[in-house]
């Protein structure tokens, strides 16, 4: 454990040292999924954009991405490096996206707490010292399409036609697959959707907990979004 956090420790001061703009200061989060379990050793398929004060950065940012050590798989942010001055209290926002079969991913969006050191967030308590927070989890992101209708509707995404069922949980393998422009197609003659069209992005999805066909409950990130069909 104690070579963990030296190892960490190191992360973090090089990520300071890189490409530090403002206020250096690092924040880590520890990833599990969804039943609690540590990450494997493996970066492939792990994906990461943060946003503070409306800047983006991504994994390839310096100070940004993944570390591992010691059983750990840390998502690492250095809030100097987004090149806009922060405050206590600011609000970053982490999505984070784990490609498998299912997809899993995570939405974080939390006030940057008191301090000036590294944040190492969801880390048990080590040497009688604690840490702020509970370990971040990935779930599986689930999205439905309804419509009201009961005839077939071909379902169109960036105005490009798709084989995605209606009025049933889509679980893409790759979750950067979702965000974008849905619409379905056609109405019937004198009628009209309502909506015409919806964009949507992984934030819209907020973690719920739905129950699978055999009753078991289970937590996902979820969205709906309902076609109806009005008269001209």
């Amino acid at each position: 454990m104690k070579k963990t956090f030296f190892a960490l420790m190191l992360l973090a001061l090089l990520a300071t040292l890189t490409a530090q703009t403002t206020t250096p200061r690092s924040w880590y989060f520890l990833l599990q999924d969804a039943n609690g379990n540590h990450l494997p050793e493996n970066h492939e398929g792990l994906k990461m954009t943060a946003t503070l004060h409306g800047v983006n950065r991504d994994a390839q940012t310096p100070g940004f991405g993944f570390s591992y050590s010691n059983g750990y798989m840390m998502a690492r942010t250095q809030l100097g490096n987004f090149g806009e001055e922060w405050e206590i209290g600011d609000i970053l926002t982490v999505v984070i996206t784990r490609e498998g079969e299912p997809g899993s991913g995570a939405l974080i969006k939390l006030p940057i707490p008191e301090g000036s050191g590294p944040i190492w967030w969801g880390v048990p308590e080590y040497e009688g010292k604690s840490f702020p927070g509970e370990p971040i989890r990935l779930h599986p992101f689930e999205l439905t399409l309804r419509c009201d209708n009961p005839q077939k509707h071909q379902i169109y995404k960036d105005g490009e036609k798709t084989v995605l069922p209606l009025n049933q949980g889509i679980r893409p393998n790759d979750l950067q697959s979702l965000p974008g422009k849905y619409s379905l197609g056609p109405a019937p003659k004198g009628m009209r959707w309502e909506p015409t069209e919806v964009e949507l992005s992984l934030n819209d999805f907020t973690l719920q907990k739905r129950l699978d066909d055999d009753g078991t409950e289970y937590e996902c990130y979820a969205l709906e979004l309902e076609f109806r069909l009005l008269e001209e």
